[in-house]
């Protein structure tokens, strides 16, 4: 389990200042505009930024543990990554193992093993002698997050794991997530625009506007107009199909 208590950081004049918990395979979506703190939110949690507050796991406090024991409990996929070398896909994702290795340690027969083993859970074991550079825009989040996979973390942070996807690998990529949180008893935290499918994909949703939390809880409780137009400021109607609250916009095109 991870709680996240009083979370609090501050640049320029936008803040952030969040507190909520994440259960054993349960994935929590925050949801909200361009610009609300969500990337923020899993840097601080993550630790590449230091928040006031604390990230307890398991009851202890994350970011008081040594960095080789953090990387065997969050995993992060970032929403975008560049590689300097066309690495071999095997490579990128053997990568993952380096935070648990010592100063002069190279990867060993096993850890490519484990690698390949993440590669075929996700079911792109094909790509393994493939370069990075030369992946789509799937195959490539898929691959970050097999990187983060071979950590065999418990908790992983995914920010827009769907950015600059097409429709069907959106929904390829959230099946995986959701799969891989019931599969392994990982607990998954994530960033989304579209209210829809978090609708589909989340245990819960968390609506983040201005670096605060409007409301948490199931997506039949939050998926409302009147929050969600309160978040982004647009009209909403919400209707109903197959038991999942979907929204569209109220406004028409001029």
């Amino acid at each position: 389990m991870i709680e996240v208590k009083s979370l609090e950081f501050e640049y320029d004049s936008f803040c952030v200042r969040v507190s909520f918990d994440v259960k054993e395979g349960e994935v929590l979506t925050l949801l909200g505009p361009n610009g609300s703190g969500k990337t923020t939110i899993l840097k601080c949690i993550y630790g590449l930024l230091r928040p006031k507050g604390c990230v307890l796991i398991d009851g202890k406090d994350f970011h008081e543990i040594p960095i080789k024991e953090r990387a065997k409990v969050v995993g992060y996929v970032p929403q975008t990554h560049n590689p300097p070398f066309p690495y071999s896909v095997l490579d990128v994702v053997v990568m993952g193992i380096t935070p648990q290795l010592g100063l002069f340690e190279v990867p060993k027969k096993e850890h490519y093993e484990k690698a390949l083993e993440k590669l075929r859970l996700l079911g792109i074991e094909d790509l393994k002698n493939r370069p990075y550079t030369q992946l789509s825009g799937g195959q490539l989040q898929l691959v970050l997050i097999a990187r983060a996979l071979v950590q065999e973390p418990k908790i992983l942070l995914l920010d827009e794991p769907t950015a600059h996807l097409d429709f069907k690998n959106q929904v390829q990529i959230l099946d995986i997530v959701r799969k891989l949180t019931r599969s392994e008893g990982i607990s998954a935290i994530m960033t989304l625009h579209d209210p829809n499918l978090a609708s589909l994909y989340s245990d819960r949703i968390a609506l983040i506007k201005d670096g605060s939390i409007v409301a948490i809880g199931k997506p039949e409780d939050v998926i409302r107009e009147d929050l969600l137009e309160e978040v982004y400021e647009i009209p909403i109607r919400t209707f109903k199909l197959n038991g999942y609250r979907f929204i569209l916009p109220a406004c028409h095109p001029s």
